[in-house]
């Protein structure tokens, strides 16, 4: 599996988002620090797709455990 297919996978995404958020975070506390409010502005719009995003992520993580889950009950009986 090359890196292009392990970042399509939900989990994979997830960790790469909370990285993403953590460098964010960081870049909207020194910007805090120099009072450009421009760019705090800027942070904030990203912050939020980027929750958004996590939310789709979320969702699609739990749509594909439930299909997992359907695909071993039916396997058993």
């Amino acid at each position: 599996m090359n890196l292009k297919e392990k970042l399509k996978e939900p989990k994979n995404k997830l960790r790469v988002f909370s990285f993403s958020l953590y460098i964010i975070l960081f870049a909207a506390w020194f910007a805090l620090d120099f009072k450009i409010l421009y760019l705090v502005m800027g942070l904030f719009i990203i912050l939020v797709v980027k929750v958004l995003y996590a939310y789709d992520l979320a969702m699609e993580i739990k749509i594909n455990a439930k299909a997992k889950k359907i695909k071993t009950k039916k396997k058993k009986t």
